[in-house]
């Protein structure tokens, strides 16, 4: 019986354990969204620089499996983000020293 009670204690606990890490897990996710959303509307170059580094990182492992040719397209389009980014941020500079 004493066993019995020390289980039940036991998975209560990790059970209040489990709801509280799932409560951290949802605020966090919900602060790292709001991050995401204040930096992409500061920086509106971000989301092509992340393009840029996932294009290229899928390119990288195209190629080691031997898909030279999809490597390829992939590597040409995340250089176009790469591009893009760069003329936003261009474009963001002259508009702030006209100011």
């Amino acid at each position: 019986m004493v066993i019995e009670s020390h289980e039940n204690l036991f998975g209560l606990r990790t059970y209040l354990l489990l709801k509280k890490l799932e409560e951290m897990k949802t605020k966090i996710n919900k602060m790292t969204l709001t991050k995401l959303k204040t930096s992409i509307r500061l920086n509106w170059e971000s989301p092509f620089i992340i393009g840029f580094m996932m294009l290229m990182s899928a390119a990288a492992v195209f190629l080691a499996i031997g898909l030279a040719l999809l490597a390829e397209v992939l590597a040409a389009l995340s250089y176009f983000s790469l591009t893009v980014s760069v003329i936003i941020r261009f474009a963001r500079l002259l508009k702030k020293e006209k100011e």
